[in-house]
């Protein structure tokens, strides 16, 4: 349902200003509980996919904080690990509907190299190499190299990404 002619409240867009420009029609994405009584276009447009307290009358706002959105895969098999998604807040309750959640993952892969190496030490998942002396590609050798599951040594996988804000429409 739309109540500007143009968008459906509900609708989340990504916006590019700071936090203190966001349209008076709509609201951050972060999570927080929100009377239905106050909001009760947005409450029938998003339901409780987000969570909420039926019972209070209150429900939630997607947060959506840090996260990459993602869509949903109603069926379409595009989300090999659909199953193992659940709800916000609650890792014990399996759902793939809209406001699921999915934890970070690694697909399991390997790397090919097209030179000789030694493995020089071993240390859990951290794995140091170099190629012997007596390599034919000495050109190539760049030194002992430090290979870590998933890459550069960091605290999550992921692409090249830019900040933005994520904004729901309430309504006017």
């Amino acid at each position: 349902m739309s109540d500007n002619g143009t968008l459906p409240v509900g609708t989340i867009l990504s916006f590019g200003g700071p936090m203190e420009r966001i349209p008076a029609e709509y609201l951050l994405c972060d999570g927080r509980p929100l009377k239905i009584d106050s909001y009760p276009a947005l409450h029938e447009a998003i339901g409780f996919s987000w969570g909420g307290d039926p019972e209070n009358g209150r429900f939630f706002l997607p947060d959506l904080r840090g996260i990459f959105i993602r869509g949903a895969d109603l069926k379409s098999g595009n989300d090999p690990d659909a199953n193992s998604r659940y709800l916000q807040g609650d890792p014990a309750q399996s759902d793939q509907e809209v406001g699921s959640w999915q934890n970070a993952d690694l697909m399991n892969h390997q790397h090919t190299w097209n030179h000789f190496f030694y493995l020089i030490t071993k240390d859990g998942e951290d794995i140091a190499v170099a190629q012997p002396q007596d390599s034919p590609n000495l050109s190539d050798r760049s030194g002992p190299i430090t290979i870590r599951d998933g890459g550069n040594p960091g605290n999550e996988t992921r692409p090249i990404n830019a900040a933005v804000t994520y904004i729901i429409y309430a309504g006017a």
